[in-house]
């Protein structure tokens, strides 16, 4: 039995589909801030599953080493800068560290966040600060 042209596109082989696969971020390095769980962490097996080599950072370098494990575990490349998106010069030198590394920066995706909790007045201006600084 012979499949049709319409069968063929929508049952291709699997060597006929790998042939003409082309992943998004084949190439790419990508940088994904808060990677280390939670969104951050989704973020960064979506991208490395496009054929970017991702860099999650964070403040917790256990976590992002889990992320960095993840990805390599499914094929993937990755790597783990520590980051505070508090600190200007921290932010400097994770960006220095990923260029001498990886040669280049493609795509940078913000995703760190801090969420205050409790009731509104209870919190204070630090409470208020901290999370402006973090999200903003």
């Amino acid at each position: 039995m012979q499949l049709g042209q319409a069968d063929w596109i929508l049952r291709p082989q699997r060597s006929t589909f790998a042939a003409i696969m082309v992943k998004r971020f084949d190439g790419k390095v990508a940088w994904i801030t808060g990677g280390g769980s939670g969104i951050g962490r989704a973020l960064a097996m979506a991208v490395a599953s496009e054929g970017a080599h991702v860099v999650v950072s964070g403040r917790r370098l256990e976590r992002l080493d889990e992320v960095v494990a993840e990805i390599r575990e499914t094929g993937g490349q990755a790597t783990a800068v520590r980051c505070d998106v508090t600190d200007e010069t921290s932010l400097a030198e994770a960006v220095a560290a990923i260029v001498a590394e990886r040669g280049s920066l493609d795509i940078a995706i913000a995703n760190a966040g801090f969420a205050v909790s409790g009731r509104v007045e209870k919190l204070d201006a630090a409470d208020w600060r901290r999370q402006f600084d973090t999200n903003v």
